[in-house]
């Protein structure tokens, strides 16, 4: 059973009061419309009709609806957390590839792939993990920002361009995006509380404010939206989802990159709602990778965009103290009626261009430092610094040299003059390849009188640089081990040599001591210091005492003169 921490007022399971379970749902149904710039971005980018506009943003909030209602229910049907679902960024940059070739029917047959795939990844994600460690994953979230960063500066500055030149930049466009980045930043960097949680909301109404003073709003989106009622029926594009198979690559590798980091949201989730968490629950989040692969099929079926777990929510759910999951099924519910406003939808689809851009730099900027940040959370081998460069500059390939790869086969064409796709194949399989030769299994030579820190910390630092360990349990592990060695060798319990051999296998991390001897005792309480005086075996169990501490579990066997100590810390 998880145990709630302090900080949180509202757990899991508890339900909030009525007053306060409707204010903390609208808080987190207003920061879902916000990411309603996802889909506008898309429909701005394949040039489409308000109509059309409309009915891509509301598909996308009544799948978002129905998914982040779902998702409150405990597994199998659904995670039984408050996650609330968001139009995803992670394949803005392919729909926008797919709306400009075929349309809405395109982008729709696009998103029911891109279900499919969680749906089949959700059933086998436990096995994945060890192909998808950190350095892959960061290469893949920095470079999600660097894929975003043609449209944000585009958008931005309203450049026009001729024969792959700038001919002209929109000064009017410069200042609105200005104005709307700036009050995002200042509002993130400098704001508290909800000031802080819905600094692109603020950033947004400063953007549509001056928008508005400066005269970028498009004069048929702003017809849109007066002629749009406060109540009426939703705006739905029920076209038949088309599919093309040179795309369906693309697609599918985005969807194993969504799957990836929505591990890294539950793992985030997990830690908030478990004072004595360990690791990742991956039953818990292969549910969730289920539902949200449940919605983007129906988000597809009705002519939406795919959605994932927004780590946004996750980030309110921490300032609230409010973890309730009763609180995501009323935000799913709050959702579903708001498609019932069809001012608020046109007003949503009418977002102008740089005010746009400026939304997708601020997203671009924190996805290239998020991956930078999740690339360094491990220890880096030479191997693993190969894999995370030779990938980038890979990537960075069909920004240099646009077209370098059109000459390939259409199929592998769509994939490799992808950035973000190419970057993702590229650093899963060096990941593969430089794991050839990397034994899970190490042994520092067998000592009588055991081993001190200098000497189990250079050699600690070296496996786990080969193996990607944390930086943390690897700094745990030395002196776990130092303080084993001096329990056994110091204090007379081990009478020869004592070995040690580690293994690794992306989940835990095992330290085995071999040695003839007596079994150490390992005290739950601390020997006092009478004890220590008095009791010449006490020393010897004040050591088991200290190893127990820094290590999650422990166990011994023992088999002829041998005795063996196994300490496991989970990774």
């Amino acid at each position: 059973m998880a145990k709630k921490p302090d900080r949180l007022q509202y757990g899991a399971d508890d339900i909030p009061p009525q007053p306060g379970l409707l204010l903390l749902s609208i808080q987190h149904m207003c920061l879902a419309l916000v990411f309603a710039i996802y889909p506008a971005a898309i429909a701005q980018k394949a040039g489409m009709t308000p109509l059309q506009k409309a009915g891509l943003l509301t598909a996308t909030i009544i799948a978002t609806a129905i998914t982040t209602f779902l998702h409150h229910f405990k597994p199998p049907l659904g995670n039984g957390n408050l996650t609330v679902q968001t139009p995803t960024p992670v394949v803005v940059p392919a729909l926008m590839q797919a709306a400009g070739i075929g349309g809405l029917p395109l982008l729709a047959g696009m998103t029911i792939i891109f279900g499919a795939t969680e749906l089949a990844v959700s059933r086998v994600i436990k096995y994945l993990r060890a192909y998808f460690p950190p350095e892959v994953s960061g290469v893949v979230v920095m470079m999600l920002g660097v894929s975003l960063a043609e449209s944000a500066v585009r958008n931005f500055t309203g450049a026009t361009m001729s024969a792959g030149v700038v001919t002209d930049v929109n000064r009017d466009y410069i200042l609105v995006a200005s104005l709307t980045l700036a009050t995002i930043i200042a509002c993130a960097v400098f704001g508290k509380g909800i000031v802080k949680l819905f600094s692109l909301g603020f950033g947004l109404a400063v953007g549509l404010i001056t928008s508005k003073i400066v005269g970028a709003f498009n004069p048929v989106d702003i017809e849109n939206f007066s002629a749009s009622p406060w109540l009426g029926l939703p705006t739905i594009n029920l076209a038949l989802p088309t599919f093309d198979v040179a795309l369906i690559p693309l697609v599918v590798i985005m969807a194993i990159i969504q799957c990836v980091d929505t591990l890294g949201s539950f793992i985030s989730i997990q830690r908030i709602n478990d004072e004595d968490w360990k690791k990742l629950d991956t039953d818990q989040a292969a549910a969730g990778i289920q539902v949200n692969g449940i919605g983007n099929v129906l988000s597809g079926l009705i002519g939406g965009m795919p959605g994932g777990i927004s780590s946004a929510h996750i980030g309110l759910v921490m300032a609230s103290g409010a973890a309730a999951r009763r609180v995501g099924a009323v935000t799913g519910i709050l959702l579903m009626f708001s498609i019932f406003t069809p001012k608020l939808v046109a007003g949503l689809s009418s977002i102008p261009q740089p005010v746009i851009g400026a939304l997708l730099a601020y997203t671009a900027a924190f996805m290239m430092v998020a991956g930078m940040e999740l690339i360094l959370s491990r220890l880096l081998s030479e191997r693993r610094i190969f894999t995370v460069g030779l990938s980038v500059l890979i990537g960075l390939s069909t920004v240099i040299l646009p077209g370098v790869y059109s000459h390939l086969p259409v199929l592998l064409a769509n994939v490799c003059e992808s950035t973000l796709a190419i970057t993702a194949v590229s650093a899963i399989l060096l990941n593969m390849l430089f794991r050839i030769g990397i034994s899970r299994r190490a042994e520092l030579p067998a000592n009588p009188d055991g081993h001190h820190y200098e000497t189990i910390s250079p050699f600690m630092d070296r496996i786990g640089k080969d193996w990607g360990a944390r930086r943390d349990i690897v700094e745990k592990a030395s002196t776990a081990c130092a303080e084993t060695f001096e329990a056994l060798a110091a204090h007379g319990v081990a009478s020869g040599d004592i070995a040690l051999s580690v293994e690794f296998d992306e989940v835990d991390l095992l330290m085995t001591f071999t040695y003839p001897g007596n079994p150490l005792v390992i005290p739950t309480e601390r020997p006092s210091l009478q004890d220590l005086l008095a009791d010449s075996d006490a020393p010897a169990q004040l050591g088991g005492y200290i190893v127990r501490k820094y290590v999650d579990r422990l166990s011994q066997t023992r088999t002829g003169e041998l005795n063996k100590l196994i300490l496991k810390l989970e990774h």
